[in-house]
C-alpha cells in the first residue's frame, strides 16, 4: 500500500505510479491511497495497470478524521508494507 496526498503531476506522484506499476508487473498486489480526490493522467496509468486506487476525499485544512479513515483501510486490507 502506498499513501500519497494527491495525484498532481509532480515527481513524487510519478515515482509512486512507476513503483506501483512495476510491483504489479512483478505479481504483487498493490493499492494506492490518495487523501484527496484529484485524478490525472497518472491515475489513468494506474487503473490501466490494475493498481487499486482508494480516495479518502479529504477536505482542505485540518481534517483529523482522515487518520481514522486511513486506519480503517489498513485494518481491512492488511497490507504487508505501507509506504
Amino acid at each position: 500500500m502506498q499513501v500519497i496526498p494527491d495525484f498532481g503531476l509532480g515527481g513524487a506522484e510519478t515515482m509512486c505510479a512507476n513503483l506501483s506499476i512495476e510491483l504489479r508487473k512483478m505479481g504483487h498486489s498493490v493499492m494506492v491511497v490518495s487523501l484527496y480526490n484529484l485524478q490525472s493522467t497518472i491515475t489513468e496509468r494506474l487503473v490501466n495497470n490494475d493498481v487499486k486506487l482508494i480516495y479518502l476525499h479529504k477536505k482542505s485544512g485540518l481534517n483529523l478524521s482522515i487518520i481514522l479513515d486511513l486506519y480503517k483501510i489498513i485494518k481491512q486490507e492488511k497490507p504487508d508494507v505501507v509506504h
